[in-house]
């Protein structure tokens, strides 16, 4: 976390976000290992490399479902047993503007309120 916050901190690149540099991190590892924790659909664990001491997690789009998956596939709809504890955005429009509206108008936002 210390070698992320210094990067974030050190960027010359004005564009280049959080996430930006922390997959330039973890691809700059070499050596992936996956690990199977539990059920195999559920989460899978990576071990970036040697020396850095990070585990990533899948997690189970059923569960995290991404924005792709909740407002365009409506995988929620398709499969009403599963419902996402949490559902990422991603890349829209508009930015945190239509990110917000988006979620709005699927009854997920209610800060406004």
């Amino acid at each position: 976390l210390e070698e992320w916050r210094v990067k974030l901190e050190t960027t010359e690149n004005k564009n280049e976000h959080d996430q930006d540099i922390f997959n330039r991190m973890l691809r700059a590892h070499e050596g992936v290992s996956v690990e199977t924790v539990g059920d195999a659909n559920e989460i899978q664990v990576k071990s970036m490399g040697e020396g850095l001491k990070l585990k990533v997690g899948l997690l189970s789009m059923r569960l995290f479902a991404s924005g792709h998956a909740y407002f365009v596939q409506k995988l929620h709809e398709r499969t009403p047993t599963y419902e996402p504890l949490a559902v990422h955005t991603t890349f829209q429009f508009s930015q945190a503007r239509g990110k917000r509206q988006r979620l709005r108008e699927s009854m997920l936002w209610k800060a406004d309120s």
